[in-house]
């Protein structure tokens, strides 16, 4: 069995974040998919669809992977 190629891995990058729920929910999003308020998806401005984030919250250093789906 062939191993699987490891994902790119940008340098570390510091924003903002911010959080929209039961507005959007069931609306499209820019990808074209429904938005799901309990999916863990993002919006970013340039990062391609589909691509894996590791956001970290760092007030207290707990984080999560979501997926751009949305712009």
């Amino acid at each position: 069995m062939a191993a699987l190629p490891l994902p790119a891995v940008a340098e570390p990058q510091q924003g903002l974040a911010s959080w929209y729920g039961p507005g959007y929910h069931g609306r499209t999003t820019a990808s074209g998919e429904t938005f799901d308020q309990e999916a863990p998806t993002a919006a970013h401005r340039t990062l391609p669809f589909g691509t894996y984030v590791r956001v970290v919250n760092t007030s207290n250093g707990r984080s999560t992977v979501v997926r751009i789906n949305d712009r």
